[in-house]
């Protein structure tokens, strides 16, 4: 095992590693463990262990929350989800509510229609909407989209 420095800005970082030589000859690094800061104080250079995580707590999943509820709290205050349903009736997939996810979508991280469905599982927005994950798909949200541009001439919502 060998003691590795990394020198950012007035910080060094020291981990320990272990060396090893690949097939080609090339020395590679592998099993790094984070030793922590080391410093000098009053002329003794001294490493300063990292503070301790703590592994009795598991996180099982995480999801973005925060500007989803804003956007999405403002969304249902004016009640334009709502309305949306109201003026463009459809079975299936709630207008409003997709449409409030293409915009919270869009205004937030702009992905495509095909990635929407992904980005959907990774936010909170499933709590709000109560749209299950797999129905965002390009072919109902082609399917509402085609709804809306029947029902609204373009450029007037």
């Amino acid at each position: 095992m060998a003691k590795s420095r990394i020198k950012r800005g007035t910080r060094v970082y020291v981990y320990e590693r272990e060396n090893y030589r690949d097939d080609f000859g090339k020395v590679k690094h592998r099993k790094s463990k984070y030793l922590g800061i080391e410093e000098t104080i009053e002329g003794i250079t001294q490493i300063i262990p990292p503070k301790k995580c703590r592994t009795d707590i598991k996180i099982t999943s995480s999801a973005r929350y925060g500007d989803i509820a804003i956007l999405y709290t403002i969304l249902k205050k004016y009640e334009i989800i709502s309305e949306l349903n109201n003026i463009i009736p459809r079975r299936g997939l709630s207008v409003g509510e997709v449409l409030a996810t293409l915009a919270i979508n869009h205004i937030i991280d702009r992905e495509t229609l095909n990635m929407l469905s992904k980005w959907y599982q990774d936010t909170s927005l499933e709590g709000f909407t109560k749209i299950p994950p797999e129905k965002l798909n390009s072919t109902n949200l082609g399917a509402v989209m085609g709804t809306v541009k029947k029902l609204v001439p373009e450029g007037s919502l």
